[in-house]
């Protein structure tokens, strides 16, 4: 127990019993309530995938990417069907349980999972880590993950590219009246603590590459149609 608790407990006892001390409410330290768990049911059970893009030096035969769908309770009466996506990479023994997401890749330390939304990537941690075998970590995760750190928004950062990318990459239409272009990722790859991925305008067929430091997650160089526009050279 925290010695700050058992010191406040001394002092109220000590002042129910004799009537001559006063509680100091300024340092006693309550305790958070520990977050309410709820449960979560298997609604479809796992089955291979082989549509996702992982960046691996594996070739996607020899990738065992499994998918489920779960219902995750959050509230007492509330719940919402997740997509669940698991995999190992034989290579350096790390597996991914999480969020299924738009590519995955990996970084000296770990494996990432990404999502590009208007302009902003976000990145996401798996669920289970310090796993090495694949059927162990769903195991895992099926026993201490409950429903609502399931529905919980995946924890990571995020990279903004609406910065280093031309305005008409990402969005249509004038400036009062403009639509969000959702780009499509064509590939990504990580080397030397860098992340490159490559994008494709769905409507325009225009291409970009943005590279992403992996230490700060922030964007550091982008190339669009060839030409390199930030930084600005």
């Amino acid at each position: 127990m925290n010695p700050k608790l058992l010191l406040g407990l001394a002092l109220v006892l000590s002042g129910g019993l004799f009537g001559c001390s006063k509680a100091d409410h300024s340092t006693s330290e309550v305790a958070a309530p520990p977050s309410p768990r709820f449960p979560k049911t298997l609604k479809s059970k796992w089955t291979l995938q082989t549509n996702a893009i992982v960046e691996i030096p594996i070739s996607p035969s020899d990738l065992k990417l499994k998918k489920a769908i779960y219902k995750a309770q959050y509230l007492p009466t509330n719940s919402m069907d997740i997509a669940v996506v698991a995999f190992r990479n034989p290579h350096s023994g790390r597996v991914w349980v999480g969020h299924e997401m738009e590519f995955y890749t990996e970084t000296d330390s770990k494996i990432v999972g990404g999502f590009l939304k208007s302009g902003v990537v976000r990145w996401c941690d798996g669920l289970v880590s310090k796993q090495n075998d694949l059927e162990s970590a769903i195991g895992v995760f099926d026993k201490e993950v409950d429903g609502s750190a399931l529905a919980r928004s995946c924890t990571g950062h995020d990279s903004d590219l609406r910065n280093v990318l031309r305005r008409r990459f990402i969005t249509k239409g004038s400036d009062l009246d403009s639509e969000t272009i959702q780009s499509k990722v064509k590939s990504v790859a990580t080397k030397n603590e860098q992340v490159q991925i490559d994008m494709e305008n769905p409507v325009t067929h225009s291409t970009a590459s943005v590279w992403i430091e992996t230490k700060t997650w922030k964007p550091i160089k982008a190339i669009e149609d060839g030409q390199q526009i930030f930084p600005k050279p």
